[in-house]
């Protein structure tokens, strides 16, 4: 479904790391249209469901890059002058607040689930990407699963819909817990991230065969971090206009 360039210190958990690697005017334009590819690819996939579709960006392990991924796949679609909302669904160890340097200890997913907010105390439209909201994780509860199986859950995702012209939901990594597979039945398909060199294959295997189990539609998987001047692709190519390609950041968790 697509890919992404590597880059040095990808590990990083500086905020100001993450914000600088969020989609702007200023990043390389293979970087920009490496993830409109990604977005016009979920169109296509998607193009006959005729609802707000909801796609799920998870990943077998953590540090795959998903959450990054999630955030400026997020940013792409806000591009179509579209409304979009950003959910941080991994509310064990949320990442998306400080993808956007928002504070975290603040009404979010398990309140709006949990029955301790509204939606409208729980969403956040982030003023620099116009037409994007976040919905941050709020506190960490202490049963995140049985949240996200809530009858209330189910309710809440359908009225959202009728709000917002895409969501994407950042959730856990799929190998770790179950969070994200539990809501296949509320979400349209997923985005499976695999970082480049770093993913035990026989058991990216095994889960995506889990998740098939489990009726979950993945849609396709995004190779974060791949080497292109490793490939052959690339040393046939170097010469020509995909040479580009040498600038472009990776994305991180």
């Amino acid at each position: 479904m697509g890919f992404l360039r590597k880059k040095k210190n990808v590990f990083s958990h500086d905020p100001i790391s993450y914000r600088g690697k969020l989609l702007n005017d200023r990043t390389p334009f293979a970087v920009t249209e490496a993830y409109k590819t990604l977005r016009t690819n979920l169109l296509y996939t998607t193009a006959d469901k005729g609802e707000c579709p909801v796609f799920g960006v998870v990943s077998a392990f953590p540090k795959t890059g998903k959450s990054l991924i999630a955030a400026n796949l997020s940013v792409t679609f806000s591009m179509m002058d579209k409304k979009v909302l950003l959910i941080e669904g991994d509310m064990r160890k949320p990442v998306q607040h400080r993808i956007f340097l928002q504070k975290s200890n603040c009404k979010g997913l398990s309140e709006l689930l949990s029955g301790q907010c509204t939606p409208e105390e729980a969403l956040l439209e982030i003023a620099d990407y116009p037409g994007l909201t976040l919905m941050r994780a709020g506190h960490i509860p202490p049963n995140p699963q049985e949240l996200l199986t809530s009858a209330r859950c189910k309710e809440i995702l359908a009225a959202l819909r009728k709000r917002f012209d895409f969501i994407i939901l950042d959730l856990p990594p799929v190998g770790v817990v179950a969070d994200a597979m539990v809501l296949s039945a509320e979400v349209t398909g997923y985005v499976f991230v695999v970082r480049s060199g770093e993913s035990q294959a026989p058991a990216v295997k095994e889960i995506l065969e889990r998740m098939q189990q489990m009726n979950c539609n993945v849609l396709g998987m995004v190779l974060n971090g791949y080497d292109l001047k490793n490939g052959e692709y690339y040393k046939k190519r170097k010469n020509s206009r995909y040479s580009y390609y040498r600038r472009d950041p990776s994305a991180e968790e």
